[in-house]
């Protein structure tokens, strides 16, 4: 059975840190989760003390973050934003 639009589940993408002091930076907000397994999983978004990981989707972060909200929730935005 195929997901319909309202079925499918919608995540944020984050560039989180080991560094305590730097924070997370938001990647990529609305995209699906396959998008979100797709795009973690190549090998530029990870490196020394840092990877791109996903979580459940924040509404807030619409609001806060517009222009880091994919268009087609299939494709990840490439712009990284301050959290």
């Amino acid at each position: 059975m195929s997901n319909t639009k309202s079925e499918v589940e919608l995540v944020d993408i984050w560039k989180f840190s080991q560094n305590p002091y730097v924070g997370a930076s938001i990647v990529s907000v609305r995209v699906t989760r396959d998008a979100a397994k797709e795009h973690c999983s190549r090998p530029d978004t990870t490196g020394d003390g840092w990877f791109d990981g996903f979580n459940t989707h924040d509404p807030d972060l619409v609001d806060e973050f517009p222009e880091l909200v994919s268009a087609d929730p299939m494709e990840v935005t490439t712009r990284v934003s301050s959290a």
